[in-house]
């Protein structure tokens, strides 16, 4: 990724870590976000579809405890 390079070889290191940290935020809020949006879509698929929990573990391509804890 060309930001981290571009943080990597700052010779300016706090304003560096800085930036870095803030990455760092910033992909942890996506990667939350992303986890509740499958979580919807799971719920949704489910309810709209009326799937049973091994269907909709297949069509996700999933084990059923896992489509358990992301409907849960």
């Amino acid at each position: 990724i060309g930001v981290l390079d571009a943080l990597s070889g700052a010779e300016a290191y706090v304003e560096a870590y800085v930036g870095a940290t803030a990455l760092s935020e910033q992909v942890q809020r996506l990667a939350t976000g992303a986890s509740s949006l499958r979580r919807r879509l799971a719920v949704r698929m489910r309810e709209k579809q009326h799937l049973s929990l091994a269907e909709l573990a297949r069509r996700l391509g999933v084990s059923k405890p896992r489509a358990q804890q992301l409907i849960s």
